[in-house]
């Protein structure tokens, strides 16, 4: 989706910025990988989780299930709704067509 956002960006303004989209898309990888390593972390502290234990109390299991199916569920869920609103699949051939004739999206040619 990258390099189709790339186009996009370049039809809409003129301006190629790759390195931008791809540092962009780099650093919201890192964040989200972190910001999903500590949700599974605050999600084990609030269900009481104790891995000295051999039998986790109910909240811990709790938050177990919520951790392996409820999170994942609501997130597949937020993602579909998101990719709901990206349109550039149904206008990628007229964009690619207007960038190989130096065309773009505010009427100039450059």
């Amino acid at each position: 989706m990258f390099p189709d956002t790339i186009e996009y960006g370049h039809w809409k303004t003129g301006h190629r910025i790759e390195g931008l989209l791809y540092s962009g898309g780099s650093l919201g990888q890192k964040l989200g990988l972190g910001i999903g390593t500590a949700t599974v972390g605050w999600v084990l502290g609030i269900g009481h989780y104790n891995g000295a234990l051999a039998n986790q109390p109910l909240s811990a299991i709790h938050a177990i299930y919520w951790i392996f199916i409820y999170l994942p569920v609501i997130a597949f869920v937020i993602q579909l709704i998101i990719l709901h609103f990206y349109k550039i699949d149904e206008i990628y051939p007229q964009i690619m067509t207007d960038l190989k004739n130096h065309k773009f999206a505010d009427g100039a040619d450059k």
